[in-house]
């Protein structure tokens, strides 16, 4: 397991994505608050991604639109245009991959690449040839943090740490300084529940955390995952081996006016997701070995699953139908 001396990893994550997407596409949203939403009756739900303006009034990801226009009455609320996400994600890869490949992509807004040694002694100078490269072909208003670090682990929380439009950069002989500076919510994997079960353990702080032994961390956790995280922190360079996908799922919330008592609109979401489902598959060449459908109602739930064979490889296109049949 190598600890490496310099700069090896870059974690990018785009600032307020979807909502600095729809800025880019549509001038009459720039420099204004703007609120992405599920749907058009806005009322009736929340916010889920907001930009810088409506960020610096204090709106917040998954905040009731009462609460959002209570901190920004001004805040302009847009449903979400999923195509467009997709489009502009696609392009935005394209023009991070002429300037260096892409290891690995872990969201449609974050992705991480590895840096190479001729850039190792200027990290902040690749950072700025991205940006200017986006900026100059896809437009000024898609903002971005960039992360670098020893590994991937460290990278990411690099990238937290500049945000918002950031270019931090942790050498591995400066740590664990930046690292000290957090608190354990901080550290990617660590929900509320762990951070609880870390408090009652005695162990409040990073430091703290560091200072216990990979074992213990494994215990900690339950699992490997703990023991990988020490070594992460520690500034190792983990190869931690391939996950592979075990389903393809889509989920869509049905807008107040169609929450009728027949199934008419969930039906024709439902053949939606579907579609989209399979169109991911097909891309990926797979068949699929079971569907299952979930609904959540007033009264409770409802699930029901076809098929019970295992994912295999496909030897051909995938049509939406050979998910049912």
């Amino acid at each position: 397991m190598r600890r490496p001396a310099q700069i090896e990893r870059l974690y990018l994550d785009f600032d307020g994505f979807f909502a600095s997407v729809e800025q880019q596409a549509r001038p009459h949203l720039r420099g204004r608050p703007v609120g992405v939403v599920p749907f058009a009756e806005a009322e009736r739900t929340c916010v889920i991604a907001c930009s810088r303006e409506a960020k610096l009034r204090g709106v917040k990801n998954v905040m009731t639109i009462a609460e959002a226009r209570a901190r920004c009455p001004d805040i302009l609320l847009v449903p979400q245009s999923p195509d467009l996400y997709r489009r502009a994600h696609n392009a935005l890869i394209s023009e991070i991959t002429a300037v260096i490949p892409v290891d690995a992509v872990k969201s449609i807004d974050e992705l991480t690449c590895r840096v190479a040694p001729a850039d190792r002694d200027a990290p902040e100078a690749l950072g700025q040839r991205i940006k200017a490269r986006l900026a100059e072909n896809i437009g000024p208003h898609i903002l971005c943090s960039i992360g670098f670090a020893a590994n991937r682990q460290l990278a990411k929380m690099a990238c937290k740490a500049g945000k918002p439009n950031g270019n931090m950069v942790w050498h591995p002989k400066d740590m664990p300084a930046p690292l000290l500076r957090l608190e354990l919510k901080d550290i990617p994997g660590v929900g509320s529940h762990m951070e609880q079960k870390l408090l009652r353990t005695g162990i409040t702080s990073i430091e703290a955390l560091l200072a216990t032994q990979p074992k213990h961390m494994r215990k900690l956790w339950g699992n490997v995952t703990g023991e990988r995280l020490w070594y992460a922190l520690h500034g190792y360079d983990l190869q931690t081996p391939p996950s592979g996908r075990g389903m393809y799922g889509h989920g869509r919330v049905l807008p107040p006016s169609t929450r009728t008592r027949t199934l008419e609109h969930a039906r024709a979401a439902a053949r939606l997701l579907l579609t989209k489902a399979a169109r991911r598959m097909r891309r990926d060449g797979w068949n699929a070995g079971r569907l299952a459908l979930w609904l959540e109602l007033r009264d409770g739930a409802w699930q029901r699953a076809l098929a019970a064979w295992s994912p295999r490889r496909s030897s051909g296109a995938l049509r939406p139908r050979d998910l049912v049949e």
